[in-house]
């Protein structure tokens, strides 16, 4: 038995230093050398990123897909020489937002919202009684938005007056469509789907889809309404978004100014690109309209409204639903559109003319009626 132990002790021994000999004839240097060049063939082949603009739009889609925007990342972009006008080309080819439908976008950079893809919303919704039907309007929390979504919620009332003048206009008139400027969480255009006419809605604040998206598929209204998700402009440009804290209702449009066109405010929509009153006269599938135009005038272009020829030129307005304000700067502007164009401003639909020199005391909604001898 000892000779035994002693004889594997034995060749346990041998084999190391047999192990050792092998170890100590190995030249590390050149072995170091060989993983090396190893490790930078395999890193050359991977895709190079530029870093400068970039780097920004990476950034960006960083920006993106925390959002709740989902959107899909850009490929992987080899080494170019980009330019301001090809970034912004990228952007719009890889940065889109899900929810816009681009196989039915009939004019660059008009943005229909898809209704087929699901939006996530946590917004509460309650019945608006509007004639003989309910129809359900989706609403922010009451803390965070303390003028409408408040005023519904608690009273359900907003723009009772100009409301009730827009709903018996359109029970009486069924051949009109609606064309809804500043759609909001669409009080109007769910009102106009419900006693079934057909709406294009404009809204540029992405803040206010979700919710919108849950009145339209809850009401099914899917196939009446249409929301572009757009900021009208007299001519196309980049303009930025913003709103008060806690105040939906006090959104602004204003134009950008080229250190706000930046490839982050791209991405979280502070600025978007505008679309022409021409633009949107030619999306438009209807002809006969009433227009309800709520546009804060706050907003960077008072007259924009003066500026929508184009729209007036192509479309048939028949009646044009407001908020009149006279401290607007533009009022006396406003008035001579629309009295060149044969329009008479009233308070109720199947009410008396206002006079046209008292414009500085006209209060709440006004109602710009065609005349139909014109």
């Amino acid at each position: 038995m000892v000779n035994r132990a002693a004889l594997l002790c034995g060749l346990i021994l041998v084999l190391l230093i047999l192990i050792c000999y092998l170890l100590t004839s190995v030249d590390l240097g050149k072995l170091q050398k060989n993983l090396k060049n190893w490790t930078k063939s395999k890193i050359s082949k991977l895709p190079v990123i530029e870093s400068g603009k970039d780097d920004v739009i990476d950034k960006a889609v960083v920006l993106l897909s925390d959002s709740k925007t989902n959107v899909s990342p850009p490929n992987q972009r080899k080494r170019t020489n980009n330019t301001s006008s090809s970034i912004r080309k990228q952007m719009k080819e890889h940065h889109q937002p899900k929810y816009y439908n681009s196989t039915i976008e009939r004019l660059d950079n008009i943005r229909v919202y898809d209704w087929s893809l699901p939006v996530w919303s946590n917004s509460s919704c309650i019945p608006l009684k509007n004639l003989h039907k309910t129809t359900y309007i989706c609403l922010f929390d009451p803390k965070d938005d303390v003028n409408f979504s408040r005023s519904l919620i608690e009273t359900g009332v907003w723009d009772k007056q100009l409301l009730r003048e827009f709903k018996l206009l359109l029970a009486q008139k069924q051949d009109l469509n609606l064309l809804d400027i500043g759609s909001h969480l669409g009080l109007y255009s769910l009102t106009a789907a419900m006693l079934g006419h057909n709406v294009v809605s404009v809204e540029p604040f992405n803040k206010l889809f979700p919710a919108f998206y849950k009145s339209v598929v809850m009401n099914k209204f899917e196939k009446r309404i249409t929301l572009l998700a757009n900021a009208i402009s007299s001519k196309k440009e980049f303009v930025k978004l913003s709103y008060e804290d806690k105040d939906m209702t006090s959104a602004t449009v204003q134009s950008a100014n080229e250190e706000e066109i930046t490839i982050e405010n791209i991405a979280s929509q502070k600025v978007i690109p505008s679309i022409t009153w021409k633009d949107l006269a030619h999306f438009v599938p209807f002809n006969k309209i009433v227009l309800k135009y709520d546009i804060s005038f706050r907003n960077h272009n008072n007259n924009l409204l003066t500026e929508s020829s184009d729209l007036f030129s192509t479309l048939d307005v028949q009646y044009v639903f407001m908020h009149w304000n006279h401290f607007i700067l533009d009022a006396g502007n406003i008035v001579a559109f629309f009295k060149s164009r044969s329009y008479i401003p009233k308070k109720r639909v199947f009410g008396k003319p206002l006079k046209l020199s008292k414009f500085l005391k006209w209060k709440g909604g006004i109602i710009w009626e065609k005349d139909s001898r014109a």
